[in-house]
């Protein structure tokens, strides 16, 4: 599924404030490929929580000019947040994710992987369906 910032990529607005609760089905992990970030370097942040509570592991907190960049969780939910301050807007961010099976996987010849498959197949994960879970 896809994951963007609001009015991305128009430009989001000052004082945003939106998140999203992701929750794998059968105790799978939750992978986010973050495909761009634009956003007031330091003041408007993208976060990535390792689970669904303010005191959930951060993940990864973004901000600033990013491209590429994958991010796995441990368990099967997570929490993905924007904020942005009251000065400059930018384009915002662009990302989409997965629920992973943590297994190893090989696809046998003649079967063609997408892109993220091809990412994640790197970090020994295989690549299925994604149940979101809104709470």
């Amino acid at each position: 599924g896809s994951i963007i910032s609001p009015n991305y990529p128009t430009g989001y607005k000052n004082d945003e404030s939106c998140g999203l609760f992701l929750t794998a089905e059968n105790g799978n992990r939750i992978a986010v490929v973050i495909h761009h970030v634009d956003t007031e370097a330091g003041y408007d942040v993208l976060t990535i929580r390792d689970g669904v509570t303010e005191e959930s592991p951060v993940l990864v907190e973004l901000s600033d000019l990013v491209d590429n960049l994958t991010v796995l969780s441990t368990q099967p939910s997570i929490f993905v947040g924007f904020t942005s301050d009251s000065a400059i807007c930018f384009r915002g961010f662009n990302a989409s994710w997965t629920q992973v099976n943590l297994l190893p996987h090989h696809a046998g010849y003649g079967t063609k992987k997408t892109q993220t498959e091809r990412q994640l197949s790197q970090a020994n994960v295989f690549v299925t369906s994604l149940l979101v879970a809104y709470q």
